[in-house]
């Protein structure tokens, strides 16, 4: 039952890939990179793979073509719920993987034209057999999809994410990628392509990423939460500062 639903979600994730950007947002001075639970080393570590990663890499998709989008539009309010529920990721800073998986689930369900759809692929997979891309500390959802596009030992040697039922959610970063199901080659769902531009903090710019969600899907966008989110209460920083952290878009407002 699988292979044959597996089948079919690959024809649609070469199409929906190839539309998916990974939105990000960086000051003068700094470069997206990821999330974490905690500052210092880990932090510092992940946005140095991130540096090393976009020296080679320039925005790899070009900006959409600026519409006139209405006052609101919600994926989960049109015509149906295109995305997909929520899912706890317990005591594990594994944001950075959800964002990915949350944006890509949802763009199954609008690519294949079924709301009621709702594939759920592992997060766990990024987390034990793509440990390149983050940990339970912290990550990018960018490098997500990075390493699940390669081919290489960084990508476990095959393109792709699998389901779920292949590899639960355990919230945890050492379990062994080698306890994913048996068959897991034959139940990848491989990425046809991924990218991400960024935006200058224009007004345009901004039409332009909610003119994407309507027209492509949810986005990845990132705000990072300092200690200080960790407490309840209003946080307030200032306008220029840059916090990268994880999240998906999937309506404006």
């Amino acid at each position: 039952m699988w292979k044959h639903t597996a089948a079919r979600w690959v024809l649609s994730m070469l199409i929906a890939l190839s539309l998916m950007h990974v939105v990000a947002e960086k000051n003068d001075e700094g470069t997206p990179c990821g999330c974490a639970l905690e500052t210092g080393g880990v932090a510092e570590y992940f946005c140095s793979v991130m540096d090393e990663v976009w020296e080679h890499e320039t925005d790899n998709f070009t900006k959409p073509v600026l519409g006139d989008p209405p006052a609101s539009f919600s994926w989960k309010d049109n015509g149906g719920d295109w995305t997909t529920p929520a899912r706890y990721q317990g005591n594990c800073g594994s944001c950075w993987a959800f964002a990915a998986v949350s944006a890509l689930e949802s763009i199954i369900n609008i690519r294949e034209g079924v709301a009621t759809l709702d594939p759920d692929v592992s997060e766990q997979y990024i987390l034990s057999c793509l440990p390149s891309s983050g940990s339970c500390h912290g990550g990018s959802p960018y490098l997500a999809y990075y390493y699940l596009h390669s081919t290489g030992a960084s990508g476990d040697y095959h393109n792709g994410i699998i389901p779920e039922e292949c590899f639960p959610y355990q919230a945890r970063d050492d379990v062994p990628c080698s306890e994913k199901c048996a068959d897991w080659e034959e139940k990848l769902i491989p990425i046809a392509d991924y990218g991400y531009w960024i935006p200058d903090g224009s007004e345009e710019d901004r039409n332009r990423i909610k003119t994407q969600v309507m027209e492509d899907g949810p986005v990845v966008t990132f705000m990072m939460a300092t200690e200080d989110f960790q407490q309840w209460g209003l946080i307030h920083h200032g306008q220029d500062d840059y916090y990268p952290y994880p999240g998906y878009v999937p309506g404006i407002n």
